[in-house]
Formats: C-alpha cells, sequence, structure tokens
C-alpha cells in the first residue's frame, strides 16, 4: 500500500453522499429525492413512484439487484446517486435470496443466529460494492415508532422498520439521516418538515454538520447547505 502524501480533498457534493431519507408512508420522501436528484436512478424495490418522473428500474427480487448493480458497474457514472426505494423491501428480498440458497424457510432455521449472520453479510457485501462504486447512495424506508424504557421514563421512538443487525449496517453506511415528520401549525394545519440532528425521539444525524436541525421539506433549502462557495471549514 502506498500511503498518503496529500491530505483528502473534501466532497460537499452531496449526491455522492450516503443518505438515508425515512418517514410514514405518502409524507413526501420519494418527492425529495427526485427533486433533491434529477439523475438519480431509482431502484424501486415496492410501488409508488407512478407520479414521478425519473429514471427508474423495478426491483422484485434479490437477484434481479444484483444483475442491476452489475450494470451500475459498467454505466461510468451516468447515475448519480443510486436510490433504493425502499431499503425495506430490498432487506426482505435478501432474506428470500439467502433462504432459497440455503433450502431453510426462515433465517431462524438455523440455531445461533447463524441465518440472520448469512443476510447481513450478504446485505453488507453488496451495499459496500455499491457505495465504492462512486456514485452515491440514497436509501428511503419506512419509520416505526418503538417503546424505549429505561430506569426513569418511558418514550417513543420513531427509528427505521429495519431491525437486528441489518438495521446497524444500514445505519453505519449514512453520512446523513433524514427524517421526514410534520408539525402541527396554529389554525390545525400541517407542516411538513425535515430533521437531521440526533434525538432521544428520531433516528436522524449528520455528519456534515452543515444542516441546521429542522428544515422545510423543500430540496432547494436543503442543497443550499452543500454549495461549494457557502461551506468554509
Amino acid at each position: 500500500m502506498i500511503l498518503p502524501v496529500e491530505k483528502s480533498v473534501a466532497l460537499f457534493d452531496l449526491s455522492k453522499q450516503v443518505l438515508l431519507v425515512h418517514g410514514r408512508p405518502k409524507i413526501g420522501k420519494s418527492t425529495l429525492c427526485s427533486q433533491l436528484f434529477p439523475n438519480a436512478l431509482f431502484i424501486a424495490t415496492e410501488s409508488g413512484l407512478n407520479f414521478l418522473e425519473v429514471y427508474k428500474t423495478n426491483v422484485t427480487s434479490w437477484g434481479k439487484f444484483l444483475e442491476v448493480c452489475g450494470e451500475l458497474a459498467k454505466s461510468n457514472g451516468r447515475y448519480s446517486p443510486v436510490i433504493i426505494d425502499t431499503i425495506d423491501s430490498l432487506v426482505v428480498y435478501c432474506v428470500e435470496f439467502v433462504c432459497a440458497r440455503e433450502k431453510i424457510n426462515h433465517p431462524s432455521d438455523y440455531e445461533y443466529g447463524k441465518g440472520w449472520s448469512m443476510v447481513t453479510k450478504e446485505l453488507q457485501r453488496v451495499l459496500s460494492k455499491l457505495c465504492a462504486m462512486g456514485h452515491g447512495l440514497v436509501l428511503v424506508g419506512h419509520t416505526k415508532t418503538e417503546e424505549v424504557k429505561t430506569k426513569t421514563k418511558a418514550y417513543n421512538r420513531e427509528t427505521i422498520s429495519i431491525t437486528g443487525e441489518n438495521r446497524r449496517i444500514v445505519l453505519a453506511l449514512a453520512d446523513l439521516i433524514l427524517y421526514i415528520d410534520s408539525e402541527t401549525e396554529e389554525g390545525g394545519g400541517e407542516k411538513r418538515v425535515i430533521r437531521t440532528k440526533t434525538s432521544l425521539y428520531f433516528e436522524a444525524g449528520d455528519r456534515s454538520n452543515l444542516l441546521p436541525s429542522v428544515l422545510p421539506l423543500d430540496a432547494k433549502e436543503v442543497l443550499k447547505y452543500f454549495k461549494k462557495e457557502e461551506v468554509k471549514k
């Protein structure tokens, strides 16, 4: 290995990052992604993109997903980023693939978590390779409410619906975790917002430290924080 002689250059192009975007159904996750990234390729693992004009390919199995990844490796960066919509369904396809390969009905058929470990290993292997292609990656996911209990309190937390080690893999990959939420305005109206910072009550995060904690659900409001001329470190 040749050791570096110069520092790496900070990359402020949002389309080259790894994003996790999650929220309840029909709150605007896919629409936001289409507005943020007009040159993206949507890997549609479930329905929901019919009213959007986007580059998309439908995927209903892990094998088909691997085929798409193979084509992306030869696409010379035509699409940026790649958007998996949704990661929830893709994990299901990965489970089905591993079960068929191992000739079992469910990952729990193997003792000591061996089956689930195989699923996680396959998911991590392919997503890591996809990230390494340099297209940028966006994972769109559903939100679930989980009850958290501590010694002093119990509260609800909005988090991604993926569980176990697969959840850890997805969260670890993301440079930004954007939680799409809604607030009640005076008069009873609803205002949709993007939450970007870690909280006890929802899953969010921002490695760039460029975004405010709350943004309106507006692609322009997000993109302006990633213009090079406005970023000074």
